[in-house]
């Protein structure tokens, strides 16, 4: 993948499983990135997550700030909680993701798919959504 011109493409971390690089506009792109557990991702801010598979566990992104999730997977409990400027695209929720958004603000999500919607978007404010189910 080449970066635009005057971007660079930086490698910070790299492995077989995940690739972090750095590049504007947001300080971090995050690539086919897996993870299960407790809060794996909190309080991350200003990334990209594309290819993101969450797996059992609790509070992924809980305190996440200006994040843009794309093509993500999300079958653990809590993945945003006290979320704040954060698009979501093209992205499942399975039945594991309980109470997927709560407690968060200016959320956009984009042709995003719920296969158990319950006790989500409690307690927020600002979360327009276009095609999801």
């Amino acid at each position: 993948m080449r970066a635009p011109p005057g971007r660079p493409r930086v490698p910070l971390v790299q492995t077989e499983s995940h690739a972090i690089t750095a590049q504007a506009p947001f300080p971090a792109t995050l690539t086919d990135w897996e993870q299960e557990g407790e809060r794996p991702l909190f309080a991350r801010h200003d990334t990209v997550l594309d290819g993101l598979r969450i797996g059992p566990g609790e509070s992924a992104l809980k305190h996440g700030r200006t994040l843009r999730v794309r093509n993500a997977d999300f079958g653990g409990k809590y993945p945003f909680w006290h979320c704040d400027d954060v698009t979501v695209e093209t992205s499942l929720f399975r039945p594991a993701a309980l109470a997927a958004i709560w407690y968060s603000e200016r959320m956009t999500m984009r042709d995003c798919a719920f296969t158990d919607a319950a006790e989500t978007l409690w307690n927020c404010e600002d979360v327009p959504s276009r095609k999801t189910r």
